[in-house]
């Protein structure tokens, strides 16, 4: 059984081990423990190698037993498939309650790859562990200063959780700091063997350092446990921003063979995501943006959306973008209208959408000014300036 105890380990561990450090720079077991080492983790930090080889200026051993019992509580695994039994049993011998496993050749490689990674699920329930992966890109944590990743940058700290099927989630980091979108948590889940998006959606939820959890998801096999997660999410005030890749029938395909993971209906699936509160985004971009957004922000006071600017041809846009997603946008009070008079040009447009019309860029107190006077009651809880 999955417990708050264990995503502590992942998170926030006392030390961590990376098994299969490699002197290589193109090898997992090399980038994962440069990353660790590089970006301030404080806790103690081990490496295995076969022989004993020094990584990056670090003594290694040769296998987990040689680590002092309750030193780390998670190890970073980076061996081969058929040594990763072994190295489960031997992390849980010194007191490891969570593993992250980076190596490939399981349930994404047909048959036998499937049945060696039930096995493994298998074993670490029996060892009482939570494993993350297999065939995951890593995690981070800015609180604990901890970036256990095999690619991709180490974000702003922040508060926006990323829960992520994809490896895409490279792409998503590497923009952060240029959109403004500070980073709490980092879980990339490979194959999601044992731990899934669910889990970790529920976990963010109870987390006081995530306000806002942006998910890239593909497909799982007990799609229901979203909607519980959902619910957790919905009670803590937390908006969870999802994007759904594979809804082609050639990319479910992808999918499947990618991690594992069967895309499953479309449909379905956003009649899930609808009644589980999520905000559904159609690409990567939308939901870097909208989490930053959410996180920037308070609760709306109102449903209603103001939209006001100098572009007919943009506020147009919005308003076609507000009605194909239900986004009320209702007429400004008539005390809004009288604040508002004054700096609508008589060519403009008094109503919602405003249009200021090119004066506001010879009048430069025209913008704010006019944004004050919309806003003017309790009609708008959010208000779009297009340009």
């Amino acid at each position: 059984m999955i417990t708050s105890e264990h995503f502590r380990a992942l998170f926030d561990p006392r030390g961590i081990v990376v098994a299969g450090a490699s002197t290589h720079p193109g090898k997992f077991g090399f980038v994962a423990l440069h990353n660790i080492l590089s970006c301030g983790f404080e806790g103690d930090v081990f490496a295995t190698n076969r022989e004993r080889a020094e990584v990056l200026g670090r003594t290694t051993v040769a296998d987990l037993t040689e680590i002092p019992h309750g030193k780390a509580d998670l190890v970073f695994v980076c061996t081969p498939a058929a040594s990763n039994h072994e190295v489960l049993r031997q992390a849980a011998a010194v007191g490891i309650k969570a593993a992250f496993i980076a190596s490939a050749g399981y349930g994404e490689s047909g048959e036998a790859g499937l049945e060696l990674q039930r096995e493994l699920v298998e074993l670490a329930n029996e060892l009482k562990m939570m494993i993350v992966g297999p065939n995951g890109q890593g995690l981070v944590s800015t609180p604990s200063s901890l970036c256990a990743q095999i690619v991709a940058p180490y974000p702003p700290a922040g508060s926006i959780g990323i829960a992520s099927q994809s490896g895409a989630l490279g792409f998503a980091l590497g923009q952060a700091e240029r959109r403004g979108m500070n980073i709490s948590h980092v879980l990339t889940f490979g194959n999601g063997a044992d731990v899934h998006i669910a889990d970790e959606i529920a976990y963010l939820a109870g987390d006081p350092g995530c306000a806002v959890i942006a998910c890239l998801f593909e497909g799982m096999a007990h799609p229901l446990q979203m909607l519980e997660a959902g619910a957790l999410a919905w009670q803590a005030g937390k908006p969870v921003i999802i994007c759904k890749l594979g809804t082609g029938k050639a990319a479910a395909t992808a999918a499947l063979s990618h991690t594992g993971s069967l895309a499953g209906s479309t449909e379905a699936y956003f009649t899930m995501f609808e009644r589980a509160g999520f905000v559904v985004v159609p690409s990567i971009e939308h939901m870097l943006e909208t989490a930053t957004f959410f996180a920037k922000t308070s609760r709306p006071k109102a449903r209603g959306v103001a939209v006001i600017g100098a572009s007919g041809g943009a506020l147009i846009a919005s308003t076609d973008a507000a009605e194909t997603h239900g986004v009320p946008m209702p007429q400004p009070s008539e005390e809004a209208v009288q604040r508002l008079r004054p700096f609508v040009p008589e060519f403009g447009a008094l109503r919602n959408p405003c249009d200021l019309t090119a004066m506001m860029t010879k009048e430069t107190a025209i913008a704010g000014n006019a944004v004050e006077a919309m806003l003017t009651g309790d009609t708008y809880g959010a208000l779009v300036f297009p340009h």
